[in-house]
């Protein structure tokens, strides 16, 4: 039971003066180096850019990140991404990215994503993809490289689809799986393959 007193003492004590600098800096300027047990007890401040590193502990939140990103739970930016992201849980960019993003449950990237995005469950981007994406379940408007899941989805597919059920509204290219579905081709359904070209 003291151990718990100790860490949690200690824990408050490290999280005062990152709380006190983060409240006093000038988000105008961007900072080398991040640090955030949870948002707002970090520096800098989350409405500042990082470039260089972040390390976040429990949940960190930036604008734009540059660099490289290390998050034991979450990290979040509410900008851009450019670099690489590496989260135990979850990487969610509010932008665009262009990076490796590694997580444990997810990847999001809120518009288009360029690289490769990683996840032992999801990985989603909301506008285009041009790169990759290996996980679960992935989700791209347009995709302009390769899915490779159990299920697969992209509005535009130009590439490769590898998985389960794999799924593009048009595509321009190849599909492999138990179920292969392109909405607007003159067969739309195939098991093992489906391509259009």
């Amino acid at each position: 039971m003291h151990i718990k007193t100790y860490f949690v003492a200690a824990m408050a004590a490290a999280a005062a003066p990152i709380a006190a600098l983060a409240a006093s800096a000038d988000v105008a300027e961007p900072f080398p180096v991040g640090f955030a047990f949870f948002d707002p007890v970090q520096f800098p401040s989350a409405e500042t850019d990082v470039t260089g590193f972040r390390l976040s502990i429990f949940y960190g939140r930036n604008n734009d990140v540059m660099g490289l990103d290390i998050g034991a739970l979450v990290s979040l930016a509410d900008g851009d991404v450019f670099g690489m992201e590496v989260s135990g849980l979850v990487n969610s960019v509010g932008s665009s990215s262009g990076s490796l993003q590694v997580a444990g449950i997810a990847n999001n990237c809120y518009e288009d994503f360029y690289g490769l995005q990683i996840s032992g469950i999801a990985n989603k981007a909301g506008g285009n993809v041009a790169g990759g994406q290996i996980g679960c379940f992935n989700m791209a408007a347009d995709m302009d490289g390769t899915q490779i899941g159990v299920y697969n989805k992209a509005a535009a597919a130009n590439g490769l689809q590898i998985g389960v059920i794999n799924e593009a509204d048009s595509m321009y290219g190849v599909q492999i799986g138990l179920l292969n579905i392109i909405h607007d081709s003159t067969v739309p359904y195939m098991a093992v393959m489906n391509m259009k070209f």
